[in-house]
């Protein structure tokens, strides 16, 4: 379509209602009087620059469209993502001014068995969770054949942007990403969620660096015995992202617990590392395949400065056997925790390995309060190495004065015996 004139613009604009009709001519009246000056790019210029619509509102206005700039109490003011089951705006609630994200269905998707139904159970799950690692969920509702759920709006990146943008991530970033997305799942599998879709697009880092975890479109739970998904009882579908899905979850994705998301995890951790997932490439069967049999390569081999107790955190969360994994998300944060504090607590200066692991080796801190001798058959307890010390000092200053003295009286004798 053409881009409309001047006058068709104004009309566009006043049938949207984004702009108060007073507000609208008085500007018309003082800025855009005369027919030079009425000019459809520089007015929408103006309006975006006085903040009384957005660059989105100006393209779809510019376009000739005038609808969809609001859902029920809020307006929409950008598209900021589009997935297989939904769309996601950005919007600010018209009395509150309070910044949400929308998460609309498509329409011609809702007639589709279970799609209603899923997205509802994610609204429920969301509404359950309230941890600083989760997106927050405010509201579901439904305006029309329009189903929507309004998010907390989180202003930063995924982790797959992120990868794709600046390359693997430093290894303590990477650890200390994939530590704060096991916090949040941990919060969810405690209220007996699982997410079953976890990978670095659902994970969101913000300008703090705070991980959230976002997407519960394919949470369920598992004590839900009648209808999952809203399907009808025998129904199954594959659900999940080929990448990043359990081996189990492949063969039912409605007989997975807890541990399907420890496996995910570590597919996600593997890509922050090393900036693919572990079974990169080939077709879509090929790659489920593959997480059912193959043994994923050593993340070692793409960042050969990944520490080994972190090549191994990888190795258990992507075992083939649930049992075999990490039984819990708390277990997973903890071992990542634990990691990030000894790296926290290492010596600034270059030095060897300290020898803590020897028997009966003298650990040496940086401060000598801090001494501690370690033995094989008892507890670290204080050392009385201190006195020690001080003695010893006391010892080697006597000998030098009595070594002073000596060539003293030396010297005096032989001058005193020519």
């Amino acid at each position: 379509m053409s881009v409309p004139s001047y006058s068709q613009f104004v009309q566009l604009l006043r049938k949207s209602r984004l702009v108060d009709s007073q507000r609208l001519s008085e500007l018309l009246e003082n800025e855009f009087e005369t027919g030079d000056k009425q000019n459809v790019e520089q007015l929408a210029k103006r309006l975006i620059k006085l903040d009384w619509i957005t660059p989105w509102h100006a393209k779809k206005l510019l376009a000739g469209k005038f609808k969809g700039f609001f859902l029920g109490k809020y307006r929409l003011l950008d598209h900021v993502g589009a997935g297989g089951m939904s769309n996601v705006y950005l919007a600010q609630h018209s009395r509150m001014n309070r910044l949400v994200a929308i998460k609309v269905l498509p329409p011609s998707r809702v007639s589709e068995p279970g799609y209603v139904e899923r997205f509802r159970l994610e609204a429920k799950a969301a509404a359950q969770l309230h941890h600083p690692n989760i997106v927050r969920a405010y509201d579901v509702d439904a305006e029309g054949e329009l189903h929507y759920l309004v998010m907390e709006y989180v202003r930063g990146i995924n982790l797959h942007q992120l990868v794709k943008q600046n390359g693997p991530l430093e290894v303590k970033k990477a650890v200390d990403y994939a530590r704060q997305a096991a916090l949040g799942l941990e919060h969810a599998h405690q209220a007996g969620l699982v997410h079953r879709d976890v990978k670095p697009s659902n994970l969101l880092v913000t300008e703090q660096d705070a991980v959230k975890l976002l997407d519960l479109g394919l949470a369920f739970f598992p004590e839900k015995t009648q209808g999952p998904d809203g399907l009808a009882e025998g129904t199954r579908i594959l659900l999940g992202t080929a990448d990043y899905l359990a081996p189990e979850q492949a063969v039912d994705c409605y007989d997975v617990d807890s541990r399907a998301d420890i496996y995910s995890l570590g597919c996600t951790l593997f890509y922050l590392l090393s900036g693919h997932p572990p079974f990169a490439g080939g077709t879509f069967a090929q790659r489920i395949q593959k997480h059912q049999t193959d043994e994923p390569p050593d993340v070692a081999l793409y960042r050969p400065d990944c520490p080994p107790s972190v090549v191994q955190y990888c190795v258990r969360m992507l075992q083939k056997e649930p049992a075999d994994r990490y039984q819990t998300m708390a277990e997973v944060a903890d071992e990542l925790e634990a990691w990030l504090a000894s790296q926290n607590n290492e010596p600034k200066r270059a030095a060897k390995e300290t020898p803590s692991s020897i028997e009966g080796a003298v650990i040496v801190p940086a401060s000598i309060s801090e001494i501690r001798i370690k033995t094989p058959d008892s507890k670290a307890r204080p050392s009385h190495r201190p006195a020690r010390v001080r003695r010893s000092w006391s010892v080697w200053l006597v000998i030098l004065i009595l070594t002073i003295l000596c060539i003293v009286l030396m010297i005096v004798v032989f001058m005193a015996n020519p």
